[in-house]
């Protein structure tokens, strides 16, 4: 996205593929500091008011991202994770909070901003 490049570029941060799934990403031995990654398929999901297609959605980030990411946190391997879903909402997790956001019962369209 175009977007995403231009402010990459403003930072003096290089752009690359996240890959699939945040265990092709670790996998790659990310260098340390920040990484912005942005999934475009977020956007998709948001717009589109089936239920049904927003839970599998949200189960399939789940596994895919948050998973391995908290994962990752637990392990010492990120020091923290910081998600911005957008509506003005921002979670930022370290190693200690990694359970307390993420598996608390919450409606998940409320958390990430949905109708915002």
């Amino acid at each position: 996205e175009a977007l995403v490049a231009g402010l990459a570029d403003l930072a003096g941060t290089p752009v690359v593929s996240v890959g699939p799934d945040a265990g092709s990403w670790l996998a790659g031995n990310p260098s340390p500091g920040e990484h912005l990654l942005v999934l475009e398929g977020a956007y998709v999901p948001r717009r589109i008011p089936d239920p049904h297609a927003w839970r599998e959605w949200l189960r399939d980030f789940e596994a895919a991202w948050m998973a391995p990411l908290l994962e990752a946190l637990a392990a010492g391997r990120m020091a923290s994770l910081r998600l911005v879903p957008g509506g003005g909402r921002d979670y930022r997790l370290g190693s200690r909070d990694r359970r307390r956001w993420w598996r608390r019962r919450r409606d998940p369209a409320r958390v990430l901003g949905a109708g915002a």
